[in-house]
């Protein structure tokens, strides 16, 4: 969960929705206090150190700074001192990250309010892992684009609360592994239909986009649809052009921030740009970034020349 200090009263409202023994762990970033949570809710609110390691229990709430990065490591919950500045957005990618890395298409990710904290680069890592983003819809206002493009469910806490449960009782399946390797199959039999669909209504032509992405990004879809079989949604697609768009725009996810990945941006000043600079004699240099659309990609490598 990302939620900064004045969030607690939402975030706790979620967390209300849920069933009494729901047996989950909740792991929050972003500033939210312990005081302040501990208000709201009747859960057991814990806060890490900068540098702990602790056994998680279910239903409770464990805060993490926004000095730390997270990581999970079987029942054990450990964090360790960041190597970036301590910000709520920064902290929250860090979880959001792990959490997709940990537990690819079960990560799940709930963002109280996009307009304050908004860990990008967190929820896209939960969306291409194949796991479920939300956002609680503070008001009846439509989301913006990019929230739309990247946030399976935008609604109001109460309504989010039920595709939790939902969404973690796909956990419960005797052989989870099994199922999902037999939907990946149903889903790869049905490509050549799901890509005639794309092309009809996009008119992009995926047949030879790399097929495991193709598959993994649908998959995703009929989870957040909860529909039936592949074969039911092909039968969606058929029916809505809507959905046709918003599988186009999950397979295009398309997410930009300044210094999105540091260490590559660490490394190409280091490696790629210094020696450049440092040439003998001075020379000029030209620097060409395709696709760089808003500029968050062009305007970080013009910082590290200056």
């Amino acid at each position: 969960v990302a939620a900064r200090s004045r969030q607690a009263a939402p975030c706790a409202r979620f967390l209300a929705a849920r069933p009494t023994r729901f047996g989950r762990t909740y792991l929050l970033a972003g500033g939210c206090g312990q005081a302040e949570l501990g208000l709201h809710t009747s859960l057991p609110v814990r806060a890490f150190g900068i540098q702990d390691a602790v056994v998680h229990e279910p239903d409770a709430v464990y805060l993490v700074p926004t000095s730390s990065r997270v990581m999970v490591d079987g029942a054990r919950l450990r964090t360790k001192r960041s190597e970036r500045p301590a910000h709520p957005t920064a902290a929250a990618d860090d979880l959001f990250v792990a959490i997709a890395q940990r537990f690819s298409e079960l990560a799940l990710g709930l963002v109280v309010n996009v307009a304050e904290v908004t860990p990008w680069q967190g929820i896209e890592a939960i969306a291409r892992a194949g796991g479920l983003t939300m956002a609680i819809a503070a008001d009846s206002a439509p989301p913006s684009d990019q929230v739309a493009a990247l946030i399976d469910h935008y609604l109001p806490y109460d309504r989010l609360a039920d595709e939790v449960i939902t969404h973690v009782a796909r956990e419960r399946i005797d052989d989870p592994a099994a199922a999902a390797a037999k939907l990946a199959e149903e889903v790869d039999a049905c490509m050549p239909q799901i890509c005639d669909a794309l092309l009809r209504t996009t008119g992009q032509d995926f047949r030879h986009y790399k097929r495991s992405t193709l598959v993994r990004r649908t998959m995703r879809r009929l989870q957040v649809l909860r529909a039936a079989s592949a074969g039911a949604y092909v039968a969606r697609l058929a029916e809505d052009p809507g959905e046709c768009e918003r599988l186009f725009k999950d397979l295009l996810i398309n997410v930009t921030a300044f210094f999105r990945d540091p260490d590559a941006f660490d490394a190409m000043a280091t490696l790629a740009i210094r020696p450049l600079l440092e040439r003998e004699p001075p020379q000029s240099l030209r620097i060409w970034v395709p696709g760089c659309a808003s500029g968050a990609h062009a305007r970080p490598i013009g910082a590290c020349l200056w």
